[in-house]
Formats: C-alpha cells, structure tokens, sequence
C-alpha cells in the first residue's frame, strides 16, 4: 500500500523533528503533534534509523549516551574499561590500586548458611525417643517395670563391665546390643525366671560419649556430647563449617579407619539423611577443605555457588540450582572457564536442549550462564498509541487491523486520529523496516476490505492523537474575532 501525501509528511516531519534532539514539541509542522513525536521516539534506536533512511533523513546515534563512555582514572590510578571491570568483577583478579567491594560481589557457596551460627549447646535432649537400633553403652540407663505376682520399677545402669545387675536374676551383659535386642534379652529372663512376671523395658538417661572435631570447623577441639548425637549435631555444636570447608566430603573416623562420610546436599537437596550416622565415643569427625566449585548464573532457580565432588555434568550443576526457571532460553547457554597458556577464560556455547550438551563436565572454576528468553513473543503483533489496551496481541495468518480495532468507543482514546494510522513492519531477516499508512475511520467502517490492512507476525499498530489545544495564530485570531462579534 502506497503512503498518501498526509502520511508521508506526517513521517518526514516526525522525523525531521527526531533529528534535532533539542525538540520538545514546540514549533512542529502542522501535521506533526507531540503524541507522533513521543510515539516515534519510543521505539527502538535500530528501527528509528531504518525508518529514517528510507525518508533520506540522518538521525544522530540515538544509541550511544554521552555517559556510557570510559572515563579518566584519578592519577596513578590504572585505567578500567566497563568490560575491564565486568572482568575482574566475575574473576577476583583486583589488582592494586582498584577498588573493589569484595562484600557486595562475593557469591556465597550453597549450604553454608546451614551451619551459620556461634557456638551452639545444641544437643538431643534426654527424653527424645530411642530407636531400636541405638546400642547400649557404658552410663546408659534402663527402666524396668516388673508388674503381675510382683510390681516393682528398677533404674539399672550399664556398669563398665557392659552388664547391668537385675536383682534375683543376677548380671545381664547388655552393652554392645542394640536396644531392641537388649529389651528382648531381658523380658525373655524375666518370663523364665520369674514366673508369672512379665517386665516393660524403656531407655532412662543416656550415656554422654567424647568426640572429637577437626579440620575446617569453627571451634575445633573435644567436645562431651549425647550418645544420640548424629554429624549434623556435632557440626552445630562445633559452630558449623568454615567458609573453605567441604560440605560434601564430611568424614567420621573410627578407631583409624574411616566410618562414614556425610554429605550435606543429599540433606539439603533431597531431604536424605541416611548418611548422617549417630557417633560413638572417641569418633572424629573432621572436615576437609572443598576441592572444587561451579558458580550457576542467570534463569535457574536459585542462582549460586555450589561445591563438586568430581565427575559432575552440567546437568547436575543445573539440577542443583533447582532447574531452569520459567524465563530461561537454555540453547544458548554460556560456561565460562579458565584455561589456556595464559590462565585467561574461555567461553564456550551449550545447547542445554540437547544430550550432548547437558553430558559436558564441569571443573573448579567454571561459570554456567543460562540467559533470559527476551521480551520478543512469536506469533504476535503489537498495538500501540491512543488505544484503551495497548499491548501484545495473538497473531492468525489472516488478521486485519479490524481485528485488533473495530469499535472506536471500546478501542480508541476519546483523542485517536482515526484519520491517520500506521502499520512499521520489518520486512526481513536484515530487520529492514516499512511503514504503512491506513485510515482508520475506513477500517472501522469497512471492516475486511481492501482499506482494512492485513498483518503480518510482528507487526506494530501505531494510533497516533489529536491535540486540540496547539492552536495556530490564524485561529486564534479567528476565535477572538468571533467572540468580539457576539
């Protein structure tokens, strides 16, 4: 559809104006308002220029800010570009004489906040439940209730010959058993030897044990705890892990040989707490230095810093940030390393939509950066200007603007020019622009004819306004003429 001459001065006098920034609306042509102005100004630099060389009009660099460019260091101070600084900002490599805030751009690794305390008292308290499989020790109490041809309740304790002394039946080694075992042993004598005498065995006060914490704890050292005592309580009694200390290779040595080791992620990610294992007296629970880390940025979850144990993928640093959020575009996805002869990263693109990429492994060091998707919405075209729902609508192979716009008292400001509206379309891959012009009275009245345009994806709908208040000389002399006269 060709412009009409209304249109194309309208364009060319829009334009015109856009070229000198010092424009605020006054002394426009005719044919140009504010609203045109405002409208044209609001769309992208990239399509302003294209719209602009079409009509043989030079804009200046609407893109570039007088304020985004490099700026002098104070003498003696290095010289950091924005990209320099975005460098060692995501590096840690500060030289000196660079001020650096370590405070608002360290990345805090994931589960140190577990243990994030002082020095706790923390401990099981003496009348929590007892599993079956706790073993008894020496100083452990138990409770006997002996009921039928006799009633009598005994406190018998583990002596530190392992046995426990039950009146008329004599010594009852017991220490090394486990509870549930014990208890049978014990009502199993009391039915053979007592007859008629059946016996309720419960656990009455336990027995502390020592242990001992090493390695990057905050208060290492010995400590006398409850027999009940599991990993995950002696670290908070130890007032939890150093900001260099493993969460996932915890270790509990036992008579010199390693027990069991505890990781906090199976705790913290998967709510499994098997390897968390009860300590018995004279364990050590020592806490190594962490090997290895992978920082996971952008539309994930819950972005952070998380700890490798080695043999990790992508897709394990990824399920551990909790998954791509809703906004993430995972086929571009940028890991970040350094490597090379010079220490200096490298970046590679992952396509996280595929096998291959999400098999990747991941090493100390690396960044994973799953970016946003972007506010462009396929199958759409978008209406604005002096319209009472501006916005992104669906688009159908098809539409016409009558689609959008076909009542003017639903559709239209009170101030819509339904004399003039514009269609900017991008013609191809290259994002050239055109433009075109349709009436909008005839659209409304004409629905699905030859004046009624039709749209293609991603076309934009602009409705400009009337602005009755920039009056020209001519008629406001007019007006006082015909005032003066009545």
């Amino acid at each position: 559809m060709s412009l009409s001459h209304r249109a194309r001065v309208a364009i060319v006098g829009v334009f015109s104006a856009l070229a000198s920034l010092s424009v605020s609306g006054q002394g426009l042509p005719p044919s140009v308002t504010p609203e045109m102005l405002d409208q044209l100004r609001s769309m992208p630099p990239a399509q302003q220029q294209a719209l602009a060389r079409q009509y043989g009009i030079s804009l200046p660099d609407m893109g570039q800010r007088t304020d985004a460019g490099p700026r002098l260091a104070e003498p003696g101070q290095p010289l950091l570009s924005p990209s320099d600084q975005q460098y060692l900002e995501d590096f840690s490599l500060v030289p000196e004489g660079v001020d650096f805030d370590e405070s608002e751009n360290k990345r805090v690794r994931f589960g140190m906040s577990l243990f994030d305390s002082e020095v706790s008292t923390f401990a099981p308290t003496d009348n929590a439940p007892v599993p079956d499989s706790y073993r008894l020790g020496v100083g452990d109490e138990l409770v006997i209730q002996l009921y039928g041809k006799e009633n009598d309740q005994l406190l018998l304790e583990v002596g530190r010959t392992g046995e426990v002394s039950f009146p008329k039946l004599g010594a009852i080694t017991v220490s090394g058993l486990s509870f549930e075992d014990a208890r049978d042993l014990i009502k199993t004598r009391v039915a053979q030897q007592l007859i008629g005498v059946d016996a309720v065995v419960t656990m009455g006060r336990l027995r502390a044990i020592s242990i001992f914490m090493a390695g990057e704890v905050s208060v290492p050292g010995a400590y006398s705890v409850s027999a009940m005592t599991t990993v995950t309580q002696a670290l908070f009694q130890a007032g939890g892990i150093t900001d260099i200390g493993s969460l996932r290779k915890i270790e509990v040595r036992r008579a010199g040989a390693e027990a069991a080791v505890f990781d906090a992620y199976d705790l913290l990610m998967r709510g499994d707490a098997s390897s968390d294992v009860r300590l018995t007296s004279g364990d050590v629970v020592y806490v190594p230095t962490f090997d290895a880390e992978v920082d996971v940025l952008g539309a994930v979850k819950r972005p952070m810093v998380y700890e490798l144990v080695g043999g990790e993928t992508v897709a394990d640093a990824i399920a551990m940030a909790g998954s791509f959020s809703r906004t993430a575009f995972p086929s571009s996805t940028l890991l970040t390393r350094k490597s090379g002869d010079l220490g200096l990263p490298s970046a590679t693109t992952l396509d996280l939509t595929s096998p291959s990429g999400l098999s990747s492994a991941v090493k100390d060091g690396d960044v994973v950066e799953v970016p946003e998707m972007g506010e462009l919405v396929s199958n759409s075209v978008t209406l604005r200007g002096a319209i009472t729902r501006p916005g992104d609508y669906g688009w159908l192979p098809g539409m016409r603007v009558s689609n959008l716009i076909s009542n003017a008292r639903r559709d239209l400001a009170r101030d819509a020019d339904l004399g003039l509206g514009m269609i900017v379309r991008q013609k191809n891959a290259l994002l050239d622009i055109e433009v075109i012009a349709f009436d909008l009275a005839s659209v409304i009245a004409s629905p699905n004819t030859d004046s009624d345009p039709v749209l293609k994806e991603f076309d934009e709908v602009l409705v400009f306004s009337l602005v009755t208040s920039d009056l020209t000389d001519a008629d406001a002399d007019a007006d006082a003429d015909a005032d003066a006269d009545a």
